[in-house]
């Protein structure tokens, strides 16, 4: 005989072949279904156990962020948000010590949809306690691609059910409070059957997570290696002594008429003959004037030219690196010469940064559906971007309509002085046979494209304009989203308006840079603090274009249960800064906690800081810690303005002691810890800098 006993549990199962006994405590017992359910239905559904409980976190006891649920998530269309709308409630529960409390009219409760799946055409039954602060109560139980009741709560709890044939093989279970007063909702389950059994939390919630975190992101390495012959070439120790173009400052130019352009060249062995540079410009395929030669030194190497002449169009820089009349490598790099115009967004290629207007601009904000939902809805977006210090967005367009007011989105944008990425992805997929269903959609290729053309050119001179983007994630279907295809369309929108970037909003499988990199001027990836996040960074970066990040906040990253925690949003994007983004989204707005909401906040005061610092021409470098791995603790040396600053990330859950090497600091007699960083050791002359860094935690330090 066995004795199986789970937490949480209202139960006890003892198990001795051939019998098997069930002990139920008394809530177990007499569980309050939903009235005018038969009694002789009830008693043969708590006669035997029924499948498993198949949602994760079902009686909300796990909260890694104390004020918001694990594994359930709460609706983003509509305010208002905060404590008051959803919330974790440790003081009135069913089961075990916490439930989930709604307190608007129209806020919902629904579980992460892609970690329950389904068998078509099988039976399942979702059921659910609650109970509210008042009588009658209107609440809506929905189970996706199952069925839906309306039912009635009141001032105690009661169970309630909803059950049907499955139509699909996903589903998601949602709780919606439908009028005024507020709903405890608690012991959620999901089985297979007609009717619930007794209430059992799920074996999931008691599987450790970083196992389950592993297990997943070896899988999409493995993806990877199949897919695409990937290997693992890792930034710190990739070839670095090699001859680099790193282009024209700008990709588009206007009113300059002075081009420069940079190289970095390998440290030579002393003694050694000069490296020399050849150069040249190319249009259509034809050479621009004569062949020029320069000497290289070693490190940085900046050289320019006259464009005043020119016609417009676009061309290339041509070279070709010659070392010792044996070695030879040739180059190049892209820019255009255009009229001048109202409104223009350039990347300074030397930062890997946007320039909005001549001015330097780095993107901190969300990417979402954010005009979705009515103009009220919009405007208390960014009222609320606009006070946690956000700069922009990726605001992903949902359908035909929504294209009607962007011009009006738009100006609200420019009034919240929040600038937009707009999204043209529905323009470009879903007039394809694969997305029939989807409502609101373009019937052909070339309806869509007449749109197409309509919103660039209409809305290309809008101050609030960021930029635009194609698709979303094409490397997930790469049947479908061909190098041929993503790059057609590129093309299409940057002859439409050549002085805003072109993005492909995700790009989240690794191998797949050469297919579309030609069809981005950004790489925009998700990122955590997981190395395969980083290794896409990785090969982005060396690629040659900016990579701006997009942190999961919540719904993100499927193989996650849970929103990510205030300290890890925070490592995440300044691990990001360090990486070399210049560019910062979360998807989704906003994240359930309250707290993660107020660390964006601090987090968007301290980039008002930090980003004239990170966008600026002077030199920084990598620091590794002295006392651990380098994939721990990463550190960024960066100057500005005669003074040094210094931004270091420890990623793991424990403190480490850190040693930064300060050689590359000129003076450094003082040193000030900024935003509450930990107080560090520190002598006047010395040339290295000692700390401890709490387990998930930021250090900023200015050196002068």
């Amino acid at each position: 005989m066995f004795l199986r006993n789970i937490k949480h549990a209202s139960y006890l199962i003892l198990v001795s072949a051939p019998l098997v006994v069930i002990l139920l405590s008394p809530k177990s017992i007499t569980p309050k279904l939903e009235q005018g359910m038969a009694s002789a239905i009830v008693s043969k559904s708590y006669a035997a156990a029924g499948s498993p409980n198949m949602l994760y976190n079902s009686s909300f006891e796990i909260t890694t962020n104390p004020d918001v649920p694990d594994g359930w998530s709460r609706d983003y269309a509509l305010p208002p948000w905060g404590y008051q709308a959803y919330s974790v409630d440790a003081g009135n529960a069913f089961h075990g010590t916490k439930s989930v409390r709604l307190g608007y009219n129209g806020k919902y409760v629904r579980s992460w949809y892609r970690h329950t799946k389904m068998a078509i055409g099988h039976k399942y039954v979702f059921s659910v306690y609650l109970k509210s602060d008042r009588n009658n109560v209107k609440v809506v139980l929905d189970l996706e691609n199952v069925g839906y009741k309306a039912i009635a709560a009141n001032t105690e709890w009661k169970r309630f059910f909803v059950a049907g044939a499955a139509k699909t093989s996903e589903t998601v279970a949602t709780i919606h409070l439908k009028s005024d007063g507020a709903l405890w909702v608690d012991a959620a389950q999901l089985e297979e059957g007609a009717y619930p059994s007794d209430y059992i939390p799920s074996d999931s919630d008691y599987e450790d997570y970083d196992t389950i975190l592993k297990r997943q992101y070896d899988k999409l390495y493995a993806i990877a290696r199949k897919n695409n012959g990937y290997s693992l070439t890792r930034r710190e120790t990739r070839k670095e002594n090699a001859f680099e173009l790193v282009g024209t400052e700008y990709d588009f130019y206007t009113q300059d008429n002075i081009v420069r352009v940079r190289c970095l060249t390998p440290e030579r062995v002393k003694g050694r003959k000069p490296v020399k540079l050849e150069w040249y410009l190319e249009r259509d395929g034809y050479q621009i004037g004569t062949q020029r030669e320069i000497v290289l030194q070693p490190g940085r190497n900046d050289w320019n030219f006259d464009i005043h002449d020119l016609p417009y169009g676009e061309y290339i820089v041509k070279t070709k690196y010659i070392e010792d009349q044996s070695t030879s490598i040739e180059k190049s790099s892209k820019f255009r010469k255009l009229p001048a115009n109202v409104h223009e967004v350039r990347i300074n290629r030397w930062g890997r940064f946007l320039v909005v207007n001549g001015e330097p601009f780095f993107l901190y904000g969300f990417y979402d559906n954010l005009s979705h939902g009515g103009t009220d809805r919009w405007k208390s977006v960014l009222r609320e971007m606009e006070n946690v210090g956000t700069s922009g967005m990726i605001n992903y367009i949902g359908g035909i309509r929504e294209y009607e007011m962007l011009g009006w989105a738009l100006d609200e944008a420019q009034k919240s002085n929040q600038k937009v990425f707009v999204h043209l992805g529905w323009m470009l997929s879903y007039f394809l046979p694969k997305y029939a269903n989807r409502k609101d959609r373009f019937s052909n290729e070339d309806e869509a494209m007449a749109k197409l053309r309509e919103v660039v050119l209409k809305y290309r001179q809008h101050p609030a304009l960021l930029g635009w983007a194609t698709l979303d994630e094409p490397d997930n279907r790469p049947n479908i989203f061909s190098k041929e295809y993503v790059e057609r369309y590129y093309r299409l929108i940057k002859e439409l308006d050549p002085y805003h970037p072109c993005i492909i909003s995700h790009l989240t499988m690794l191998g797949e840079s050469k297919r579309y990199v030609g069809a981005t001027d950004i790489a925009v990836i998700p990122h955590s603090d997981q190395s395969y996040y980083d290794d896409l960074f990785t090969e982005y970066w060396d690629m040659g274009i900016p990579v701006f990040t997009n942190s999961a906040c919540i719904g993100a990253l499927g193989i996650s249960r849970r929103e990510p925690t205030p300290a890890e949003q925070r490592v995440r994007l300044y691990k990001a800064i360090i990486m070399g983004a210049r560019g910062l989204c979360t998807y989704t707005f906003r994240p359930n906690s309250m707290n993660t909401w107020k660390e964006f906040s601090v987090i968007g005061r301290e980039l008002k800081t930090l980003a004239p610092i990170l966008l600026s021409p002077g030199d920084h470098c990598y620091l590794s810690n002295a006392f651990t791995n380098h994939s721990v603790v990463k550190g960024l040396l960066k100057s500005y303005e005669g003074r040094y600053y210094i931004i270091a990330v420890n990623s793991k859950r424990d403190a480490e002691k850190v040693r930064f090497d300060l050689k590359d600091v000129k003076d450094a007699s003082n040193i000030e810890a900024m935003f509450n960083s930990p107080a560090p050791s520190f002598e006047p002359g010395e040339k290295n800098i000692e700390f401890i860094m709490p387990g998930q935690s930021v250090a900023i330090y200015q050196i002068f």
